[in-house]
């Protein structure tokens, strides 16, 4: 809209040149005006900062992921792959580039571009594992993404094995919270009464959690936990808690067989 007014403008100028030359009266330009629009929700805004810089300005779009991110992801995506070998993994990230191709056979696979907080990797997912979850792979949306690191690369690469959607990650995942109190928070025992009264939810399935007290000064750390406590476990909450406990939250994670994945 502003380039074609610049255009408009421009016109404008060049007929009222020749104007003088003709006797006419220079015309008055009409003012730009902009038009009311709604403004952009967060994710939209994100999306057209990068189309447009290359880079994100007001924040990263794993931001409303970021108790997954602590909880599941053990590598930088700028570690050397001859550093990380060629392990299996699980990464949560945020797909900005997907591209879909054809082998020799017509078959479609996947090359997914995908990002952490500071570097790109790229996902290789094959014909086989595309027919079973191709459907979930979409750019400019957060997966959780299971796969096996390919090794004498330049840079990470992965070969897919399996893929999440967020609240699928949680459900199958997810066994309780984990939430570091700072030893010197003169607030922790006010935040501890906000946590028992207002995310208690008698509906909800009862749900460990863990609180792990520290102190950066002396070295202290002792971790104390409740047997059960009924709190959702979903992104609304968990964006909750990363507010009332300074960002200082991740998740208690299962295995399949019910183990702890990581505690």
């Amino acid at each position: 809209m502003a380039i074609d007014f610049s255009k408009s403008f421009s016109n404008k100028e060049t007929e009222n040149i020749d104007s003088l030359f003709l006797g006419v009266e220079e015309e008055e330009v009409e003012k730009f005006r902009l038009a009311n629009v709604e403004e952009w929700d967060d994710k939209t805004k994100l999306i057209k900062e990068k189309e447009v810089l290359n880079f994100y300005i007001s924040g990263h779009p794993l931001r409303e992921y970021d108790v997954l991110v602590k909880s599941f992801n053990k590598i930088s995506f700028d570690q050397s792959p001859s550093e990380l070998k060629a392990q299996e993994i699980t990464v949560c990230a945020y797909v900005s580039n997907m591209v879909v191709k054809l082998n020799k056979k017509g078959d479609p696979f996947a090359i997914l571009t995908i990002e952490d907080y500071y570097s790109k990797a790229e996902c290789i997912v094959w014909v086989k594992e595309y027919s079973e979850f191709g459907e979930k792979l979409s750019k400019d949306k957060a997966l959780l993404i299971e796969g096996t690191i390919k090794e004498g690369e330049e840079s990470l690469k992965i070969f897919v094995s399996n893929v999440l959607d967020i609240n699928e990650a949680i459900d199958k995942y997810g066994d309780g919270y984990k939430i570091w109190i700072d030893l010197h928070d003169s607030e922790a025992n006010t935040k501890l009464d906000v946590l028992k009264n207002d995310f208690f939810d008698s509906k909800s399935t009862p749900k460990q959690i863990y609180f792990n007290i520290f102190d950066n000064e002396s070295g202290y750390k002792n971790c104390f936990k409740t047997e059960t406590f009924n709190i959702p476990l979903n992104l609304e909450i968990m964006s909750k808690l990363q507010d009332l406990f300074d960002s200082r939250v991740s998740l208690i994670m299962k295995g399949t067989n019910g183990t702890k994945r990581y505690s």
